[in-house]
């Protein structure tokens, strides 16, 4: 949680001699948990709250319970009609990428039976708990809002790519710097050598 100059939070710690030096991002303290600011719980307990939340925001199922929670509250045309077109829009957007076939406008041509193929293809390139995942999202997409079906590529990618990123860097990062934070609030000195140690 970093405070940037010129916000009120930034003007409040500065002013009751909470603050650290200025934010600076050079040694990962973003993506670390720290703060530039004097926490009033201790600094193991504020990394370790952190890491818990880091551990449960990119579960597959839980991303991909927001994922389309967030597709369930976009506008949905009223007709089948409009869901269909609206769903061979968004098909020729999304995919407009992973076919080699487009028009003149650069829209994505692919026949059903090619949209099968390549979500099949798609899905064969996870692991297999993530799949299991995946798979249940779709279903789920498919049941309670079909034309937002080509949309899901991206949003699991994403949850894929933050979901490795988060186990095999951040985590081991956050382990790291727990396991040298102090347990009781600290002086700004104390909190300043424990980040330069990590």
């Amino acid at each position: 949680m970093g405070h940037p100059p010129g916000t009120p939070l930034y003007d409040r710690m500065k002013r009751e001699g909470r603050l650290l030096d200025d934010l600076n991002d050079s040694d990962g303290w973003a993506t670390s948990g720290y703060t530039n600011m004097l926490t009033r719980i201790p600094p193991r307990q504020l990394l370790a709250g952190f890491r818990r939340i880091v551990e449960t925001i990119y579960e597959p199922r839980a991303y991909f319970e927001r994922t389309l929670d967030s597709f369930l509250r976009l506008p949905r045309p009223a007709t089948v009609k409009g869901r269909w077109a609206y769903f061979r829009w968004l098909a020729s957007v999304e995919l407009k990428r992973a076919s080699d076939k487009k028009d003149s406008s650069g829209t994505a041509k692919m026949s059903t039976l090619g949209l099968v193929r390549f979500f099949w293809d798609f899905l064969a390139m996870f692991p297999p708990e993530f799949r299991k995942e995946i798979k249940r999202f779709l279903w789920r997409v498919l049941w309670h809002c079909p034309e937002q079906l080509p949309r899901t590529l991206s949003f699991i990618l994403m949850c894929y790519h933050c979901n490795r990123y988060t186990h095999e860097y951040l985590k081991p990062r956050l382990n790291r710097v727990i396991d040298q934070a102090p347990a009781a609030p600290a002086s700004p000195v104390a909190v300043e050598e424990t980040m330069q140690a990590a």
